[in-house]
C-alpha cells in the first residue's frame, strides 16, 4: 500500500495554518490592542500576516498564531493589553 503525501502549502491549509500561497499565517490578536504592523486592527480578532510583518508584534505578545491556543496570559487579567 503507497503512502499518501501532500504538498507542504496543502498541508498548512488543511490546518488552517495559512491564508493563501504568499505565506500569510493566521494569528489572533491580544484583546485591547489597537495597532498591529503599523495598522489599526480595530474590532478585528485575528489578522493575517507574513513572517516578517508578524515578527515584532510577536515578541510584544501583541499577537499569537490562530494555530495554537490563547496564551494564558491574555486571559487571567495579567499585561496592559500589549499596548
Amino acid at each position: 500500500m503507497r503512502k499518501k503525501t501532500i504538498s507542504s502549502s496543502a498541508a498548512l491549509a488543511t490546518t488552517g495554518a495559512a491564508s493563501g500561497g504568499d505565506g500569510r499565517v493566521g494569528y489572533h490578536v491580544r484583546p485591547g490592542v489597537a495597532w498591529v504592523n503599523g495598522k489599526r486592527v480595530g474590532d478585528a480578532k485575528t489578522v493575517s500576516l507574513n513572517s516578517d510583518e508578524a515578527a515584532y508584534d510577536l515578541s510584544l505578545d501583541r499577537i499569537s498564531p490562530e494555530s495554537e491556543p490563547l496564551p494564558a496570559s491574555w486571559t487571567d487579567g495579567s499585561g496592559d493589553g500589549g499596548n
